[in-house]
């Protein structure tokens, strides 16, 4: 098959071993597709893999690097990226970095202000926003 194919196909076997709970093996099959495939589909569950494996620094330089490189929407890719900034919050909140987490809740629910008010990422991402926000004011950066 083709480059694409072989990593539609690791990115298969990825997700039947983080069903199983080996996260280190998906992990190591998530990177290889993401070295065949660069795009926001294959990156995004790279990032959730890394979180699942305690690399929560790695999981926000690769979310961040989704931001930068796949800004372009209209094909498959669209979901991981636009979830992006949401699983980014996400990450900041586990990390403590409750500034970054409000920032990156803002950014998403602005960025999805004409999607479905009950979506679940917009429900989850505006509780936590909510409760981030009642902790107190963000610092100034």
């Amino acid at each position: 098959g083709n480059q694409f194919e072989d990593a539609q196909s690791l990115g298969a076997s990825a997700d039947l071993a983080l069903a199983r709970g080996a996260a280190d093996s998906a992990r190591a099959l998530y990177q290889r597709a993401a070295v065949l495939d660069s795009s926001a589909e294959a990156l995004a569950p790279l990032a959730i893999a890394r979180v699942e494996t305690g690399d929560f620094a790695g999981a926000v330089e690769l979310e961040k690097r989704m931001r930068r490189t796949h800004s372009s929407v209209g094909y498959e890719a669209q979901m991981p990226w636009t979830l992006s900034r949401y699983r980014l919050g996400r990450l900041y909140e586990r990390m403590g970095n409750t500034a970054a987490a409000r920032a990156e809740y803002e950014a998403f629910l602005s960025e999805l202000s004409d999607a479905e008010a009950d979506m679940p990422a917009i429900v989850d991402a505006r509780a936590r926003l909510r409760r981030l926000m009642a902790l107190g004011p963000r610092p100034e950066s």
